[in-house]
């Protein structure tokens, strides 16, 4: 371990002492790696650090060959960005570095003493620094092993120096590295964990845990139990820092991200390429979210449980879910409180748990949990307001209604939660917020909590119990507003996913009807103008309309997370990419563990030909669900782009035993087929979508795109052509998605990017 290092005193000199020509001033440290004085060289009158070689470690010859070996060897490096050695001494058997004094103290300090986060361009100028003095010691066969905020020290003017090179592996010299373990726990790379070789991408690994370490005050893993941070640093993956730093540059954070990669192979190769990625950052703008609103109380920070039916069948368990849902809803209006979303809470439903688990994984500081006692039209609901930190109650309550009052129940409860975090109510300025309806119909409420559970599942068979779901409920009450929301978005969900399936123009058609019902309504509601902007995107091809729309969501309730990753997605589309990543990178801060958001984090990577990202990202998602079809899609997308033949081939076979299709299967086959060079089996599966088209609607977008991987441009052409005069909503992916690159410089192509909306290709 890193705190077992070459450098331990047995027994310090005391203080006052002098050792060979140097007078001991005070101690600057002391831990595992033993020593290190400040001191003064009465030879040149300066002041130097030195720092001790244990006494038992200098009676054995062969580290003692060791440390001289590695004391030359780090002695020749020369860099503005190196602690300076001056000298290896020996003097009655104590041996010693001696090496430049530097005042500022260490980096860990400075992150452990700031009162507020370290500002970013802080933060990226220092990560050059080391980055740098990293890559002058690789191009010397120097493995430092040990890098960490403590061993890296700062001058007065505010430049950092890499220090303690006492563990490093030194090219030349025998080294134990295979099954030896060296390094400091929380800054480990995987492979230093696991004790096999390695080589300077692990001291990559390590820098990344420094830059996540001075963005959000720690690294990517800890613990108090060691053996939980090896576990993590080898199998759980990093969570991004703009997960625990709202607001965090999309390119800082995909820096960190790759730096943090467990395989090496994915990491970044050398330092210099840190390097100068760290440096174009420096000369953008430190932070892309100047457009949206940054929370008043960023430590305001709650999830919502799922309420826990306890009525005596155990049969109100959508009622509890919609509960749920409704006071994330009724919270996320309240400014300054960050409010996770519906997706992530969830992911703890019907599940043991310790709140300190939900605080980390989710990243918030307090947690509602509830449960409810239905019995005829009554309803008991009771409530606990929770500090994750230390299992705190803050407040409790219980409440006692008639159904009819179940929207009263859930505004008082929001505004307790509101004092109790010292948060205020939306101010009534200009627009007042539209009033909830505290009187609604019984039967209609029921059906719509029903439909929001079904749709929440996501699948085929569910979206189609939801709509049936959200009909009964405006059949009961057509002017309950909610429900118009909620079937317009089963609508766009049954139109997105139907690729193999009937054509959509009649679901996008119900879906405008349903979303401007909605709008009628209830003008507020951020879920009504996300449904129209869905529509005017996928039906109405109105970009500027469904920006508006996305934009009024945002304002009205800037805690909506699918707001965000619509229009994040809205953007992609139009090419707008930065922006995009922007919006989802706001998305996944408010829904950490949305399986939906993650994936589309990913397929905006992907349009941006950041493939190693975006497969990342696809990792994620299968990590956290693997029967997760979208995520095995995508990746297999990504991997196809960067010509992964064999992996492509291995996740196409899991893809299909996921979702067994002969659409699928042949569209698998002729992209797969093509990407070998085997063009007559690639050909043959084409043949097999024609005939399969005969008795089934398959979009000629998807067709187009089996046609550019054959090279058959014309045929694309055409396809295109056809969903273009279909009105195919997948049309929205001609302008972003890579596997469209072949068709960009045909006659048509402008043509048919006007007929979609977009603006003129630059």
């Amino acid at each position: 371990m890193g705190d077992n290092g070459i450098f331990a005193l047995s027994s310090p000199p005391a203080m006052a002492a002098r050792i060979a020509h140097y007078e001991l001033l005070e101690r600057i440290s002391e831990g595992g790696m033993g020593v290190v004085y400040r001191a003064r060289d009465t030879k040149l009158d300066r002041l130097v650090a030195l720092k001790f070689l244990s006494r038992d470690l200098g009676s054995c010859e062969e580290d003692l060959a060791a440390f001289l070996h590695e004391a030359r060897a780090i002695s020749q490096l020369s860099h503005p960005n190196i602690a300076t050695i001056y000298a290896v001494e020996e003097d009655e058997g104590d041996r010693f570095l001696a090496f430049e004094y530097l005042p500022g103290g260490t980096l860990k300090d400075v992150i452990q003493s700031a009162p507020e986060p370290l500002e970013m361009s802080q933060i990226v100028r220092w990560g050059t620094h080391v980055a740098r003095a990293l890559a002058h010691a690789h191009r010397h066969g120097i493995v430092h092993r040990d890098v960490k905020s403590s061993n890296v020290l700062l001058t007065a003017d505010g430049l950092a120096k890499l220090t303690d090179f006492g563990v490093a592996q030194v090219a030349g010299r025998r080294d134990g590295s295979t099954g030896e373990t060296v390094g400091t726990a929380a800054y480990m790379s995987p492979e230093q964990v696991q004790g096999t070789p390695i080589d300077k991408r692990s001291d990559l690994f390590s820098l990344g845990a420094v830059l996540f370490e001075m963005s959000v005050g720690r690294p990517p893993f800890h613990d108090a139990n060691q053996a939980v941070i090896f576990y993590d640093v080898v199998h759980t993956p990093a969570p991004p820092v703009s997960t625990l730093r709202p607001h965090t540059p999309v390119r800082f954070d995909s820096i960190v991200a790759k730096l943090l990669q467990k395989s090496p192979d994915r990491r970044y190769q050398t330092a210099d390429e840190v390097v100068a990625d760290l440096e174009s950052l420096r000369s953008e703008p430190t932070s892309g979210f100047s457009r949206l609103r940054l929370p008043e109380h960023p430590d305001a920070t709650i999830a919502v449980l799922p309420f826990v039916d306890m009525s005596p069948e155990r049969d109100q368990e959508y009622f509890c879910d919609g509960m749920t849902e409704e006071i994330i809803a009724a919270l996320s209006e309240i400014k300054g409180l960050k409010v996770v979303s519906r997706t992530s809470s969830f992911e703890f439903k019907n599940r043991a748990y310790d709140v300190r688990e939900i605080g980390s994984k989710l990243r918030v500081d307090t947690v509602l949990e509830g449960s409810v006692r239905k019995a005829g039209d009554r309803v008991r609901i009771a409530v606990q307001h929770i500090k994750v930190a230390d299992g705190f109650h803050l407040w409790s309550d219980r409440y006692e209604r008639s159904l009819e009052d179940v929207f009263a129940i859930q505004e008082e409860i929001a505004e307790a939660i509101a004092g109790n975090l010292r948060c205020k109510l939306l101010e009534q300025r200009d627009t007042p917020p539209v009033k909830r309806k505290t009187a609604v119909n019984l039967d209609a409420y029921n059906s719509y909590l029903a439909g929001r559970y079904h749709i929440n599942q996501r699948g085929k068979e569910a979206v189609l119990k939801a709509m049936d779901c959200f009909r009964d409920a405006v059949r009961a009450d057509e002017e309950y507003a909610p429900a118009w929301s909620g079937l317009a978005e089963a609508y766009v969900l049954s139109a997105a996913r139907s690729i193999f399936e009937a054509d959509p123009a009649e679901s996008l058609a119900e879906a405008d009807k349903a979303a401007r019902r909605a709008i009628e309504l209830d003008g507020g509601s951020p879920e009504a103008h996300v449904a129209l902007a869905l529509v005017r995107m996928r039906k109405d091809w109105d970009w500027v309309g469904a920006m508006a729309e996305f934009e009024r969501a945002i304002e009205l309730n800037e805690n909506h997370a699918p707001a965000h990753h619509q229009y994040a997605m809205c953007l992609a589309f139009q090419n707008r990419l930065d922006e995009a990543l922007e919006h989802i990178g706001r998305a996944r801060e408010l829904d950490p563990l949305s399986l939906l958001i993650l994936t589309a984090r990913g397929r905006i990577l992907h349009f941006a030909r950041r493939y190693d990202e975006a497969i990342d990202e696809c990792r994620r998602a299968i990590d956290l669900n693997p029967d997760f079809q979208q995520a095995w899609f995508d990746l297999l997308m990504s991997l196809g782009e960067k010509g992964e033949i064999e992996e492509g081939l291995e996740i196409s076979r899991k893809l299909l035993e996921l979702a067994p299709d002969a659409v699928l299967r042949s569209v698998i086959d002729a992209r797969i087929y093509a990407l070998m060079g085997e063009m007559d089996k690639a050909r043959e599966a084409r043949a097999r979508l024609t005939e399969l088209g005969a008795t089934r609607h398959i979009s000629p977008v998807l067709l187009a795109v089996v046609d550019t991987g054959l090279g058959d441009i014309e045929g694309a052409i055409a396809n295109l052509d056809r969903a273009l005069a279909l009105r195919d909503n997948q049309l929205v992916y001609v302008q972003c998605e890579p596997s469209f690159d072949p068709i960009r410089h045909h006659p048509r192509y402008a043509e048919l990017l006007a007929g979609v909306g977009f603006e003129p290709a630059r």
